[in-house]
């Protein structure tokens, strides 16, 4: 079986925290919030974060995420 190969085009997903409309529709929890950059210390919250398509083996293809995203941010292809 082949994996499904998400991409997310962070030109167009600058700021996912307002959303995450991906991250809450997805049911095989592909997704997460991830931060940009690492924080200079694990106190110092991180500045910014981006969606992660961390689990690309748990995609079933349903497209939810993609239909779901208002900015049109999220392809996928098998």
């Amino acid at each position: 079986m082949k994996m499904a190969k998400i991409k997310i085009n962070y030109k167009k997903c600058t700021n996912p925290e307002e959303c995450l409309k991906c991250l809450n529709v997805c049911p095989t929890g592909v997704f997460m919030k991830a931060p940009v950059s690492k924080p200079k210390s694990p106190s110092t919250k991180p500045k910014a974060y981006k969606i992660v398509p961390i689990y690309n083996e748990l995609c079933n293809t349903c497209k939810l995420c993609v239909n779901i995203c208002p900015l049109k941010a999220i392809t996928i292809k098998m």
